[in-house]
């Protein structure tokens, strides 16, 4: 059964009208169609959970790579010295995390000094 099936069966139960279930897919083919839709809820819901996981794992390995891809960028501004200061290295890491206490508007502004 499809997401868009079920969701379009549970609304069809909400009606309170004894005429939906003769129209319900479920209910010509199922005589306890509330067991089968509780299982294709089940099955919904941790697809659904399953997917926001993933989704949320690959939104935080974007944001890990876009730091770093903005960390290079600050620190080729200092490209033709003689080797960056580590001081210069730890003030940029923390305007990128802000660890300074301010605000993310703050850290983007400070950035944009270097």
């Amino acid at each position: 059964m499809t997401d868009n099936e079920i969701i379009h069966i549970w609304s069809l139960c909400q009606l309170e009208d004894s005429q939906v279930c003769e129209t319900c897919p479920l209910g010509r083919s199922y005589p306890w169609c509330d067991e089968v839709l509780q299982k294709e809820t089940l099955s919904l819901i941790n697809r659904q959970k399953a997917e926001i996981e993933r989704l949320e794992d690959v939104n935080i390995r974007l944001t890990k790579a876009e730091a770093i891809k903005e960390f290079a960028e600050r620190l080729k501004k200092y490209e033709g010295r003689r080797g960056v200061p580590i001081a210069t290295i730890d003030n940029l890491v923390k305007e990128m995390v802000g660890d300074d206490g301010g605000s993310s508007e703050k850290v983007q502004m400070a950035g944009d000094r270097i």
